[in-house]
């Protein structure tokens, strides 16, 4: 997996982390009153501080903020 990721894209780690935050993303779409714990667990998280850091740093936002932009976006049907 290493030599096929090479450091393109900042490597393995770093697409990883991107996947678990576009998951958690979907998730919290989803479900916007699901527990930030299980929101980590189910993208695959060690740990809910872990989510917040790397979620914050990919998003510029913390989950939370993230859960109130979406809240405050209307739905266009």
């Amino acid at each position: 997996m290493y030599r096929v990721f090479g450091s393109a894209d900042g490597g393995v780690r770093a697409r990883l982390s991107s996947m678990r935050v576009e998951r958690a993303k979907a998730l919290l779409r989803a479900d916007p009153a699901r527990p930030f714990g299980a929101v980590a667990a189910a993208a695959g998280f060690a740990s809910e501080r872990h989510f917040y850091r790397v979620f914050r740093v990919a998003t510029g936002m913390t989950p939370g903020e993230f859960r109130e932009k979406l809240q405050a976006t209307p739905i266009v049907s």
